[in-house]
């Protein structure tokens, strides 16, 4: 019943939500109407692969569409034009390279990297997103549709904060790896549930119809033995100044206490480098 998306296996559940929860929720924090997502579902699972440590949510059709991207577009927040990832990216990829990004949002990736005099393409599938500019252009395809037409064309494929989103997750990677050349290269950013994203335990953005699965690094590892991938660089991200107040909300929920609160406190202004942050991202070699 409870199959993994990437192995076929059968998975534990590791935790659930009532449907009427994330509805309220939608509704009430983000004014966000998602309940034709919930149509007959009651209870939403959260399941753990066993081979690869990948937790996905079950059922597994309850998928935001361009309409609901879109009523999440309207806050400054969700698509930040310059993250901690970007950059990483940014140093890995050669100039004059062929890169496409899942997920581009408003292109701000894209639009960068052309200053490599990269050929810059982006799949997006909310349609108010299509832009075409020098040397890049956004298309509102999925990675599924875009592969028959441009097999072996990338030298790399980007996809930031994108791959937890995926409804159909192992067929959106063999589609991203027969869009690359021979040796091409495959950068994943996603949440990493081994840092202090994982204190919070209801969070909205981290739940369907948003995210579809949740990450830790044994899930990168994993993937060596499961696709033609070979892991070249795994990076985690330090905490960034728009995560810190968040971060310190969930350390004073978690300890509802004030000594541990203002120590916490005090890392955060002093060595926030030293607090593992959000994000980590990944650089995958195809293998041939």
């Amino acid at each position: 019943m409870f199959e993994s998306p990437i192995t076929g296996k059968k998975s534990a559940i590791v935790n659930q939500f009532l449907a009427k929860d994330i509805i309220n929720g939608y509704r009430t924090q983000l004014g966000v109407d998602v309940e034709k997502f919930f149509d007959g579902i009651r209870i939403v699972y959260l399941c753990k692969c066993p081979d690869s440590g990948l937790m996905f949510f079950y059922p597994r059709n309850i998928v935001g569409d361009g309409e609901f991207y879109k009523s999440l577009s309207k806050f400054d927040w969700y698509y930040i034009e310059s993250k901690w990832e970007h950059q990483v990216a940014y140093d890995w990829i050669t100039p004059g390279s062929k890169v496409l990004e899942l997920g581009c949002g408003k292109g701000y990736f894209l639009k960068r990297i052309t200053q490599k005099s990269c050929l810059a393409v982006g799949l997006e599938i909310n349609e108010q997103y299509n832009e075409t500019g020098d040397n890049f252009k956004i298309l509102n395809q999925t990675i599924e549709q875009h592969s028959l037409v441009k097999p072996e064309f990338y030298d790399y494929v980007c996809g930031f904060q994108l791959f937890e989103h995926l409804p159909n997750l192992k067929d959106s990677i063999i589609s991203s790896l027969k869009v690359l050349k021979k040796h091409g290269k495959i950068i994943i950013s996603v949440p990493n549930q081994d840092s202090f994203i994982s204190l919070d335990k209801f969070n909205l953005l981290d739940l369907p119809p948003h995210h579809q699965t949740r990450w830790t690094p044994d899930v990168f590892y994993s993937f060596e033995k499961i696709f033609n991938l070979k892991l070249i660089e795994l990076k985690f991200e330090p905490l960034q100044n728009y995560h810190k107040d968040y971060f310190l909300s969930l350390i004073n929920q978690y300890y509802n206490n004030p000594f541990v609160f203002e120590y916490f406190k005090e890392i955060v202004d002093k060595y926030p480098d030293k607090i593992k942050g959000h994000t980590m991202i990944a650089i995958f070699q195809k293998i041939s």
